[in-house]
């Protein structure tokens, strides 16, 4: 948008607020035509995607979409086919193509697009792209898709390009370099700003691009180093070198060999990075954030200085490339660089990688004290908060953990080499102490929920009533065999049938496994 111009009669330095947006901003792609005043030619790249009646190979297939190049003056080509105008009425404006060129997410995504996705992405109302109707005009058909149509194709992810309108969205979804439709016509010098996502610096895209060059142009790319001796800028230097931290590389380049034509080309990689000289502000925020420059796009909401360090740094990038001499065509570049086997480029002057620069230099901004000291506090504050809290909130223990248990299972271990009064005695003891009033205290809970409890109990009682004649304690403890059942045996409440009509009941009763109940 453009800020709206002074009025007439004001003073040149005077400030004029921001009102509304200029209507010369949106241009029709039809009248778009910055080469005309020697600005580029710019070519604006979607995907059409394509999930049906797929025609032209494995490859293609794999792809679920193709490439749509569109040109200024209203011009357009799908895949390698030729250029054509957009049918009158349907050639929209310059926002509108850029807007679909970054529709990244939508049903359509090119490679990714699968059933499931699009129904997601439709119900969830996330459809960035845009259906072209005029498709139909440029294919002789008449009869145009309707909404309902169109809107069942989103949510089953089919899409068709023999059909009279085509889902379009990101051209990232086919080739995110944008550097495809430039080989595509053959051009000597491609200058390619590698700038997806890509923090461990793994150049996913570039190969995407070296395979597609290579399967469907017939081009072969062959990455270059600095030969020896060679009088280039410290930022130039291999793959390995661009995503080396012990490297100041961002700039790369390659051989376009064009088998078709035998024609040669100049294929120059920038690799956002940072490295020495640059200002101080964009060092400090890299110390704040470590993925910068390679912060991932799905962050929306640039703060200020994120906006101004990538802007910044891109200044910084493009005059070190305009000076490298690596644009001037008229330059013999292939007696600077030879075919990259693999080592560093620092080591063609005898050092070894671990001894090049780093991308930092000695001078290291520390972070303020300030901000470290309070960022430690708060985070002792919030520790001992949440210790607080759980010490509060957490369940307490029983205070003397099963102490019955602990006094009744020895015995019961000795019930059959020993007579059973030795249990009998010690039961009706901890009945005493645990039951008081026929009321189960905490260690009597604790019984009644433990298989060998109720072992215990049932094996107890069955061992008296069996012994002949009877001891005293065995008596006494089968005089107390009801006040023990209800103090220490699990109650046999009735199952409960689950709401949703589960035929397992909710709540067994607990039973000893070994023996029968008395």
């Amino acid at each position: 948008m453009l800020v709206a111009p002074p009025p007439v009669g004001a003073r040149p330095d005077a400030t004029t607020r921001f009102v509304q947006a200029d209507a010369r901003d949106d241009v029709s792609l039809a009248d778009y035509a910055p080469q005309r005043h020697g600005g580029p030619v710019q070519l604006i790249n979607v995907c059409l995607n394509e999930t049906q009646n797929l025609r032209g190979g494995l490859s293609n297939i794999d792809r679920r979409g193709q490439l749509m190049s569109v040109a200024p003056g209203a011009l357009a080509r799908v895949g390698l086919g030729d250029w054509q105008r957009l049918p009158p009425g349907h050639e929209h404006s310059l926002a509108t193509w850029m807007a679909i060129s970054g529709a990244a997410l939508a049903p359509g995504l090119g490679t990714l697009t699968r059933p499931g996705t699009a129904a997601l992405l439709t119900l969830a109302g996330l459809r960035l792209g845009m259906w072209w109707l005029g498709a139909g005009l440029w294919q002789g058909h008449e009869k145009p898709a309707t909404r309902r149509d169109l809107l069942l194709r989103e949510l089953l992810g089919r899409f068709d390009r023999h059909q009279p309108s085509w889902f379009l969205s990101d051209g990232g979804h086919i080739e995110n370099t944008g550097a495809y439709a430039l080989l595509a016509a053959g051009s000597e010098l491609v200058v390619v700003s590698d700038c997806g996502a890509d923090p461990d610096y793994g150049f996913a895209d570039l190969e995407h691009l070296v395979r597609l060059a290579r399967i469907d142009l017939q081009v072969e790319i062959t990455f270059l180093k600095p030969a020896d001796g060679a009088e280039l800028p410290r930022q130039l230097g291999t793959l390995d070198d661009l995503g080396s931290p012990a490297s100041e590389a961002c700039i790369a380049c390659a051989h376009i060999n064009y088998l078709r034509s035998e024609r040669e080309g100049l294929l120059v990689l920038v690799k956002p990075n940072v490295f020495q000289g640059l200002p101080i502000d964009l060092v400090n925020f890299r110390r704040k954030n470590p993925v910068f420059p390679q912060q991932a796009t799905t962050d929306q909401f640039f703060s200020e200085a994120q906006w101004e360090s990538y802007h910044k740094l891109g200044e910084v990038l493009g005059e070190v490339l305009c000076e490298s001499g690596l644009l001037d065509g008229a330059k013999p570049w292939m007696e600077w660089l030879v075919p990259d086997d693999g080592r560093h480029a620092q080591q063609l002057a005898g050092m070894e990688p671990a001894a090049a620069a780093p991308r930092f230099g000695s001078t290291q901004l520390s972070r303020p004290v300030v901000a470290a000291g309070v960022g430690a506090g708060a985070l002792f504050t919030a520790g001992l908060s949440a210790w607080s809290a759980y010490e509060l909130l957490r369940p307490a223990a029983p205070e003397q953990g099963p102490a019955m248990l602990r006094a009744l299972s020895p015995l019961y271990g000795r019930l059959g080499s020993e007579p059973p009064s030795v249990l009998a005695a010690e039961l009706l003891r901890q009945h005493e102490l645990h039951c008081p009033q026929g009321r189960p205290d905490a260690q009597a809970l604790l019984l009644r929920q433990s298989v060998l409890g109720q072992c215990l109990l049932q094996d107890s009682l069955s061992a008296c009533a069996l012994t002949q004649p009877q001891s005293p304690v065995c008596a006494a403890l089968l005089r107390q065999r009801e006040a023990l059942n209800a103090c220490l045996s699990e109650p046999a409440a009735p199952p409960r049938l689950p709401a949703w009509g589960n035929a397992q009941p909710l709540h067994t009763p607990l039973r000893c496994p070994a023996a029968a109940a008395p």
